[in-house]
């Protein structure tokens, strides 16, 4: 959904808007705005409809024998990252990162929790914290001989099937008007280390803009952040150095977070990640990229709040409450406005030039 998640209207633009996915924005008249030499000026106005915003949460958990420990730790500290979005209408689902032909290959399919038959947990089903712990905690490799699961862990590429099964088997999961945030727990890379033939974080977005243009998405990791030496060796015994430089990649371009996965205790980073994943519903989408200095924010009625620009995000502190009105005037550099599509068939402007072009016939 285009910021906010909360159901943002856009009310007015200063030129029509181009492509934009975002069908819970209707397009209005259009106004120049002033601007600095070789500069063009945009106004866009957004409604804030909703006083309940919608998050789904993907958790892919690392199913591979070194595991059970950092499962563990994960399962018990849910309540802190719920904490931090307590006033989301938010709902879990788990797979895991094994995308192998074999026993416990997902390939992005959703667990069951327990013998409930649920794929998706949400604030209202019963003890959905133990229902979380005993289905992350996946004990299936202890002491296994055959028929382990894969130790080719691949999260990105177990999201891509995850969303490419999003009008099957995982529709239950991924609403239309909700966004989306992922948490990724492994102690290895992509492909265990990484290599090149490995799902890149760039596709995989490409992938979701695809299917869910409309989706904030962001990505967050439990992980052996890179340059972390003692956390790697930690994990491998002494036998290497590997870091989740995918997951990592893939937080920083869609403004998660990481932590370590050798941390004693998940609580404040568990945390951390919730309060990220509020802040993805804290925003507005603008039709171009700004120029970051430029933009200034109004809301009526008065909302007191900080906010930064990243790409074409106004990310705010605080969130304003249902009913406001949130109008953005910004500047875009000439040569990074974003071409417009000529106005739909039947409008108005359409209309208007077909009686130019048959004026130019007489």
């Amino acid at each position: 959904m285009c910021g906010l998640s909360l159901r943002v209207i856009l009310i007015t633009l200063t030129l029509i808007l181009a492509n934009c996915s975002d069908v819970e924005f209707t397009q209005l008249p259009v106004e120049e705005q002033p601007a600095k030499k070789n500069n063009k000026g945009f106004t866009e106005s957004f409604y804030q409809q909703s006083k309940n915003p919608k998050l789904d949460i993907l958790v892919i958990v690392d199913n591979s024998a070194s595991m059970i420990a950092e499962q563990q730790k994960l399962g018990k500290r849910l309540k802190d990252f719920i904490d931090e979005i307590s006033d989301v209408d938010w709902q879990i689902a788990v797979t895991n990162t094994d995308v192998s032909n074999g026993r416990y290959g997902m390939k992005g399919h959703l667990m069951k929790f327990g013998d409930t038959g649920l794929k998706v947990l949400t604030k209202d089903v019963p003890k959905y914290n133990k229902l979380f712990l005993d289905t992350v905690v996946q004990d299936e490799a202890k002491g296994c001989n055959s028929n382990c699961p894969s130790i080719d862990e691949q999260p990105l590429m177990a999201l891509s099937m995850a969303l490419e099964l999003a009008d099957t088997d995982n529709a239950e999961f991924f609403r239309s008007d909700a966004d989306l945030a992922v948490i990724v727990i492994s102690d290895e890379d992509e492909m265990s280390s990484g290599p090149s033939n490995a799902m890149k974080p760039r596709k995989v977005l490409a992938i979701k803009n695809q299917i869910f243009p409309e989706k904030n998405l962001s990505v967050h990791g439990v992980i052996v952040e890179p340059g972390d030496r003692d956390c790697a060796y930690e994990q491998s015994g002494g036998f290497g150095e590997v870091y989740g430089t995918h997951v990592a990649e893939f937080a920083s371009i869609t403004n998660g977070i990481t932590m370590s996965i050798c941390d004693d205790d998940y609580s404040s980073g568990l945390a951390s990640i919730g309060e990220r994943a509020r802040v993805l519903l804290n925003n507005v989408t603008l039709s171009q990229k700004p120029i970051p200095e430029s933009v200034k924010v109004e809301f009526l009625p008065y909302h007191g709040t900080a906010f930064t620009v990243v790409d074409r995000k106004v990310i705010f502190d605080i969130p304003p409450a249902a009913g406001t009105t949130i109008t953005v005037n910004y500047e875009v550099e000439e040569e990074q406005i974003v071409p417009l599509d000529p106005p739909p068939a039947g409008s108005d402007d359409a209309d208007d030039d077909d009686d130019d072009d048959d004026d130019d016939d007489d």
